[in-house]
Formats: C-alpha cells, sequence, structure tokens
C-alpha cells in the first residue's frame, strides 16, 4: 500500500459513538472518521477498530486496532485523538502520525434545517513511526448535515478537505450515509463515499454495516466496503467496540 492509501486510511475509517445525549443514540459515520452525535460534557468515548484490506497489487493491509479517543468538553464540542497500529508484509508493523481534532455543532436541527456539524484534524509530522511517517503536518476539514426523517431513519451528508503527503493540492471528500434502526438495540447502514485527488477524480466506495447496542454505553459494530473504480484497491472489512465512560461511572471507581 503506498503513502496517499495509508493516509486515507488513517484519517477516514470508521468512527462510532452511541450517545446518551442530545441524538438518536445511532447516529454515526461508518467510513469517514467523523459522526454527528455527541457524547456529553466530561464524558470520555473509547473506539477500537479492527480493519483489513484486500488490495489488487499490495499486501493485505491490517489496522489492529484503529484507535479513536473523543472527549466532551461541553454538549456541542468534543476535542478527538487517533492512535492507530499498522502492518502489512512490506512496511511490517507501525504507528501511523497520531491524528488530532475537534468537533463542534454548529447548528441544531428542525423543521426545516438539519444539523450542522464541522469536524477538524490534522496528523502530526513527527509523532509516529519514522517509516510511516509524513513530512508536514496534514489538516482536513469536513462539514456535516445530518437529516431524521423519522425516528427510525435518518441520512447525513458530508464534504470536505484533506491534505495528503504526495501532493500540495487538497483532495476532495464526499459521502452520503443512511441509517435505519431495525430495533431499540440495533441498525443497519448503507452509505455512497467519493475520494477524488489532483491524480484521480471519482474513486467511488460503496459500505454497508450494521451496529449492536450490548449493553449501556458499551456496542460492537461491522462494515463492509468495496471500492467501484479503483485499480488498487479492492475490499474492506472491520469489527470493532466502542464503550463510553460517563460521569457516573468514573465515581465507581
Amino acid at each position: 500500500m503506498n503513502l496517499r492509501n495509508t493516509v486515507f486510511l488513517i484519517v477516514f475509517f470508521p468512527s462510532l459513538f452511541f450517545s446518551q445525549s442530545k441524538h438518536h443514540k445511532f447516529i454515526r459515520q461508518s467510513y469517514l472518521q467523523g459522526n454527528t452525535d455527541y457524547i456529553g460534557k466530561g464524558n470520555l468515548g473509547i473506539e477500537s477498530i479492527f480493519i483489513f484490506e484486500n488490495d489488487f497489487n499490495n499486501p493485505d493491509t491490517y489496522f489492529a486496532p484503529n484507535n479513536d479517543f473523543t472527549y466532551g468538553i461541553n454538549n456541542n464540542f468534543e476535542i478527538l485523538l487517533g492512535l492507530n497500529s499498522y502492518y502489512n508484509k512490506t512496511t511490517g508493523w507501525g504507528v501511523p502520525p497520531i491524528d488530532f481534532g475537534i468537533k463542534y455543532n454548529i447548528y441544531e436541527e428542525d423543521s426545516k434545517i438539519p444539523q450542522i456539524d464541522i469536524i477538524g484534524n490534522i496528523q502530526t509530522e513527527n509523532i509516529g513511526s519514522k517509516k510511516l511517517s509524513v513530512s508536514k503536518t496534514l489538516p482536513m476539514f469536513s462539514l456535516y448535515a445530518t437529516k431524521n426523517f423519522s425516528k427510525k431513519f435518518h441520512s447525513v451528508f458530508d464534504t470536505g478537505l484533506q491534505w495528503i503527503d504526495i501532493s500540495p493540492h487538497p483532495s476532495f471528500m464526499m459521502d452520503l450515509y443512511s441509517e435505519y434502526q431495525i430495533s431499540p438495540k440495533q441498525n443497519i447502514n448503507f452509505e455512497i463515499n467519493d475520494f477524488s485527488t489532483d491524480q484521480k477524480f471519482w474513486n467511488l466506495i460503496l459500505g454497508f454495516g450494521t451496529a449492536r447496542e450490548v449493553s449501556k454505553n458499551f456496542s460492537l459494530e461491522f462494515n463492509g466496503g468495496y471500492y467501484l473504480k479503483s485499480t488498487n484497491q479492492n475490499y474492506y472489512f472491520s469489527f470493532g467496540f466502542n464503550k463510553i465512560f460517563t460521569h457516573s461511572e468514573k465515581k465507581q471507581l
């Protein structure tokens, strides 16, 4: 897997946080690193996703795991941290550049206007394994619009820019994600995602998945996807878990 694909995977693989705060607990993004739910002031979210990707012309790639941490500053603002491990036969094991970010709610949904959120991340230049390092700090910015059509069904549209290490020009990503809650504890989801660079326009990916709430503030998920136009990347799948530590849980420790 080349550096472009490595950076792409680091920033954009699944992120899931089942919130007990102001939105439906199943609002999430399965492929982009972002979600439109909030875990609440003072709460800590920890997610670990194990990812496998099959490529046509490169060794299979593993993230084992991909770890995302979220801390709620208040009910509309969160800070983010990504700490991952990476492996394929060519590079061996390594820690990709650690990424830091923020998420902020601009507008809460009403009958006419969807919920609007922004997410910004940076990949660090020097924090991580030398063999997976990037030559400069790389930013990413996304704008999310979430619309609940019923208590069981919602969609998220997001678009943004990411800077990658091999090009001075930003890459463009766009995603349309829909989710249906088939029971109080389980959902299914579907999405179509695009990641375009100045070298290649329209890199379309179809994604699907399901998530299950096992107990209060603890959940499991499975996701898979297929690259429609890539000559290198074939398909991926992932399995992971999520835990939210609330104020009450912390007091019991």
